[in-house]
């Protein structure tokens, strides 16, 4: 007895490190840690019970695997986005953001370059009545009467088939909120615009870190990067609760626009996106067209985010616009396909 309780007392030490040791090797067994490569838990969105989000908290992973990895996809990607779309286009502004949802990895052309949002702020406001929401769930089944016609106070469109409100028909706002995201519907905008106050949706914009909107200010305010916020923070469900995320991006996977993004993927494969268009007529009479489209593609295990914004002039199309969005979607996803087959 005497020679253990010497012992003890000449080894405590390590045996107190060896007791941890096998601890922590338990607590390990029992819960891993995620993963440094994927920046995941080993849980996936079906695994959580959700289709469009993935409420995890995400973090920038700067391990050099990843970066190496990372590397030549960007390089190659960025060549030949200039050479094949950006050279060929000398009178049109474009940029684009693109980022894994994984691991965080992102990267763009121009991704700092501002431009007209247009209906893209639709988003903003599609999550400030969610937000309201969450406190107010009847905020949803609200119905508004559309007493009249206000098509000659709207903004005009031109690159979406838009269906009409009914004059004298009531809308939940539920209802609205689909048909201006889906249909990019100006007419329901107007309608939720009465029914929620500008502080509401201002709060949106600063909890985000995002400058507010002011008709008195620029048109072209906002970039591709600042944008595509507002997408990231839905799919981690870090502003909206979860089951209000995975909401809104249900919606946003319903859009009617399917000349952008959508086109350079394969058809069916799931998406959640958002249009915005804008024609400024210069004192001088010429036009500035843009064309812009940002959402998430669900590239089975390689879910990423692709904002991209164009900017023309008079003599360009908006089927050139949209042109450009397609082929650097498909070339994004040809290059993620191939390197995540």
């Amino acid at each position: 007895m005497f020679k253990l309780k010497k012992f003890l007392r000449e080894h405590w030490v390590k045996i107190a490190f060896l007791l941890l040791g096998i601890l922590f090797g338990w607590i390990l067994f029992k819960n891993p840690l995620p993963s440094l490569i994927t920046g995941n838990s080993g849980q996936t969105r079906n695994s959580l019970g959700y289709s469009f989000i993935n409420p995890l908290i995400e973090c920038d992973n700067n391990g050099s695997d990843t970066v190496e990895k990372y590397i030549p996809f960007e390089a190659e990607t960025k060549k030949k986005i200039q050479d094949e779309i950006i050279a060929p286009n000398p009178g049109v502004d474009i940029a684009f953001y693109f980022r894994n949802l994984n691991n965080g990895p992102w990267f763009g052309i121009n991704a700092n370059d501002q431009f007209a949002p247009a209906s893209l702020l639709k988003v903003p406001i599609m999550m400030a009545f969610l937000k309201e929401s969450e406190s107010n769930p009847s905020i949803l089944n609200k119905t508004v009467l559309y007493e009249k016609s206000v098509e000659g106070n709207l903004v005009s469109q031109n690159t979406i088939i838009n269906k009409p409100l009914e004059v004298g028909k009531s809308y939940s706002v539920e209802e609205l909120i689909k048909t201006m995201i889906d249909d990019s519907n100006n007419e329901a905008l107007f309608l939720l615009g009465n029914n929620i106050s500008t502080e509401t949706v201002d709060q949106v914009y600063r909890d985000l870190g995002i400058t507010i909107p002011d008709i008195r200010g620029p048109s072209d305010y906002i970039s591709v990067k600042d944008y595509a916020s507002f997408f990231r923070i839905l799919y981690n469900a870090s502003y909206l609760e979860k089951a209000t995320s995975e909401k809104a991006l249900q919606i946003l996977s319903g859009s009617e626009f399917h000349d952008g993004l959508e086109a350079g993927i394969p058809k069916g494969l799931k998406n959640a996106h958002k249009f915005g268009e804008r024609q400024i007529v210069n004192a001088d009479g010429s036009t500035v067209k843009q064309l812009h489209d940002c959402g998430i593609i669900y590239y089975e295990k390689y879910p990423y985010l692709l904002c991209i914004m164009t900017k023309g002039n008079t003599t360009t199309t908006t089927t050139t616009l949209s042109d450009i969005i397609k082929n650097i979607s498909k070339i994004i996803y040809s290059e993620i396909s191939s390197k995540y087959p």
